[in-house]
């Protein structure tokens, strides 16, 4: 980390109870002076030192990219949020106004309702005819499923431009809320491998500590409609419009293994699941089951959703047949999966791997159930 500060703080960054905010959010290791060692909210591991004084920030576990100088940023980062509502959580603090603490984020509203309508990919439609259709059966996505998640194709506009280039000929799939498309992720409609094979809706903007708020200059760089306050990744589920008030929701990686599988499956865009996507989640379901990959990245990433999980919902996390993904096993074989890994993992409690001289808080255990072996 550099010792000298790349850009000024304002006013409500440099007066910014931070050191009070990390004690009531984060799980603290080690202090040592003005400078907190805690336990990352991103790869859980006690390794990320927080500077109060210099309001620096840095995770030091190999391949995380939790760093910083901006107050603002940690607080987004750590809770999931855009950063609007974490300015404002720290304007609130200035004048002792307690905002957003863990505690009080397990059961919070989520402010998904406020996001706006999301740029679209160029010629969205919205009935999948043609090779969006084929390629969504190939895939095995139902009609029924197709239509009830809403999926979409982009056709592109023709124009050359960078979302025009990138995001033609793919399926698109949205997130809806209240009937309303907040967010989407473009998946590729070919096996090329030189073709990025799933495209998110890009950010409104990566420097939030260089840029203005309100910038949308990474919208405007792919010629789509720019809207500063659209949704991140990490702050929204895609299949919760489906999911039944007070039921067990199956929550996968990707947004085609949620597709094929059905109503009740909900994806997180990735091998993992913020704050914000496990509070989104609780205000709905009565019991989170994660279904990840059996690779590095599943395994790694379920124990991270777990951690968010634990004491906000009952949740429980299972890792795939090797060689399988939700997608390919299917809504019968994926519930009865979990089913059975459940039954024969009964009572079997592994706690969290933090670090073996660091105690895990009683808090911070769950259930985590692997696969016996191949089947």
């Amino acid at each position: 980390m550099r010792r000298s500060r790349p850009t000024e703080l304002d006013e409500v960054e440099s007066r910014f109870d931070l050191q009070g905010w990390v004690e009531r959010n984060l799980t603290i290791a080690s202090r040592s002076g003005p400078e907190l060692t805690c336990v990352c909210p991103l790869c859980g591991k006690p390794k990320l030192a927080i500077h109060t004084s210099r309001r620096a920030y840095q995770c030091w576990s190999a391949g995380c990219k939790l760093r910083g100088w901006s107050p603002i940023v940690l607080v987004s980062d750590c809770l999931g949020i855009d950063f609007a509502e974490a300015y404002a959580i720290a304007e609130a603090s200035i004048g002792g106004v307690v905002i957003g603490p863990v505690g009080g984020l397990d059961k919070r509203s989520h402010a998904r309702g406020n996001f706006p309508n999301a740029p679209l990919p160029p010629g969205t439609t919205w009935r999948l005819l043609g090779r969006g259709y084929e390629y969504a059966a190939s895939r095995g996505i139902s009609p029924a499923n197709m239509r009830s998640f809403r999926i979409g194709y982009a056709e592109g506009d023709g124009s050359g431009s960078k979302s025009d280039r990138i995001l033609r000929d793919r399926l698109v799939f949205p997130v809806i809320h209240q009937d309303r498309v907040i967010y989407w992720a473009a998946r590729a409609c070919t096996s090329d491998r030189s073709k990025i094979k799933v495209v998110n809706l890009p950010k409104p903007c990566k420097d939030p500590e260089r840029h203005e708020l309100g910038c949308a200059c990474y919208h405007r760089e792919w010629k789509l409609p720019e809207e500063p306050r659209a949704a991140l990744a990490g702050e929204v589920v895609m299949g919760l419009h489906l999911v039944t008030p007070g039921s067990t929701v199956y929550v996968v990686e990707g947004p085609v293994d949620a597709a094929v599988c059905g109503p009740g499956f909900v994806s997180t865009f990735g091998a993992h699941a913020t704050m914000a996507q496990v509070a989104a989640i609780a205000a709905i379901a009565s019991k989170a089951v994660f279904l990840f990959d059996d690779d590095d990245g599943g395994r790694k990433g379920l124990r991270r959703a777990l951690l968010h999980a634990q004491g906000v919902i009952p949740c429980e996390g299972v890792v795939c047949p090797v060689g399988l993904d939700p997608a390919e096993m299917g809504r019968e074989r994926a519930i009865a999966w979990c089913a059975e890994r459940s039954r024969s993992q009964s009572g079997t409690i592994a706690p969290l791997r933090i670090r073996s001289d660091q105690p895990v808080p009683t808090h911070r255990r769950t259930r985590i159930i692997r696969p016996l072996g191949p089947e």
